[in-house]
């Protein structure tokens, strides 16, 4: 932070971490496996955002770009934002529909997340990946769609977490696996919270929706998927029932 240009910067804290590490965490544990973050700040109709991208395909020179809100502080700082899915989108999204898995917002596995490059991440992380190269949607012909992002390398222990949805009433969810997984998914409105979903999964070497028992309880929700068995599994979306 400075009043100058050219000068004079103090340290003024964290922005926007794609680790989502906070300074005043007494024991704080990276959420997802992290790289180069350049964020920038830009003001629109009195709002300020920061846009910054996370790491995808284990490397950090694949990047998803993604934007928050920020609130500017009484006194000159700003709060460091929380990672979102719903980013710039003014509030909650709603509990309706179906939803990709690659806003997600906390990946893990059964540890910490680690730096993204292959050789620090190697089979023990889950990570973000896409089913083909990308292309410029203007130039793309018209019998070709963009490449689907999924989260790939699920194991036991995987954590993915997705806010924030506005659950007007009691309702389930499904969600879209492959894999050799066996197991069942937890689904928690928290990271570490107790279940208030459980949906049993099995292998499916082609895209399939898995449907549980339970209800995510009404309110503005977080929504967590965890897995607990063997295998792994690759997540394409879920959606609300």
């Amino acid at each position: 932070m400075s009043k100058r240009p050219d000068g004079d910067y103090k340290y003024g804290g964290v922005l926007v971490s794609n680790a989502e590490l906070f300074e005043e965490d007494p024991a704080p544990a990276m959420k997802n496996c992290w790289g180069n973050n350049h964020g920038s700040i830009e003001i629109i109709d009195g709002q300020y955002y920061i846009f910054y991208h996370v790491p995808t395909n284990r490397s950090m020179f694949s990047r998803q770009g993604r934007v928050e809100k920020i609130e500017l502080l009484p006194d000159g700082k700003f709060k460091q934002a929380h990672m979102t899915s719903q980013g710039p989108n003014g509030g909650p999204l709603p509990a309706e529909g179906t939803y990709p898995a690659s806003c997600v917002c906390i990946l893990h596995g059964k540890m910490a997340g680690s730096i993204a490059h292959p050789l620090a991440m190697g089979k023990r992380h889950p990570y973000m990946t896409q089913d083909g190269p990308d292309f410029a949607l203007e130039s793309k012909p018209e019998s070709e769609t963009p490449p689907r992002q999924y989260l790939t390398n699920g194991k036991k222990g995987l954590v993915a977490g997705f806010r924030y949805f506005d659950v007007k009433s009691p309702m389930g969810v499904s969600v879209t696996l492959r894999g050799n997984m066996k197991g069942e998914l937890e689904v928690r409105t928290s990271e570490n919270g107790p279940a208030c979903m459980t949906i049993p999964v099995s292998p499916s070497f082609g895209w399939k929706a898995f449907q549980g028992n339970g209800k995510i309880p009404a309110g503005v929700q977080e929504i967590y998927f965890a897995f607990q068995g063997r295998g792994a599994l690759d997540m394409l979306e879920f959606t609300f029932l």
